[in-house]
């Protein structure tokens, strides 16, 4: 490793941009987003992106599929079967 480095940033706005130039690709219409805690930075930024370059495809994605746990593993497949248990589940669901 190069001791030069002394500090490490991560864009997430960047990585939700990302995974919704995937959804774009594959011509997901109707999408959901299940994300970490509704208040954390992490979670904030990488849905700002997800959210904003679908937008400029036109695809929205309504506040009704926006689903919102922690970052733990169970928490993630929690939010996912209950966001599946819906009825008016029509969407591609991306979580992280």
């Amino acid at each position: 490793m190069d001791k030069t480095i002394n500090n490490i940033t991560l864009d997430h706005n960047r990585g939700g941009a990302l995974v919704a130039e995937l959804f774009i690709q594959l011509q997901y219409k109707n999408v959901a987003l299940i994300g970490g805690p509704v208040d954390h930075f992490d979670t904030i930024e990488r849905g700002r992106g997800f959210v904003s370059r679908l937008a400029e495809e036109s695809i929205v994605v309504p506040e009704q599929a926006r689903c919102y746990g922690d970052f733990t593993d169970y928490g993630s497949r929690f939010r996912a079967s209950e966001y599946r248990s819906r009825r008016d589940r029509r969407y591609a669901a991306c979580r992280w």
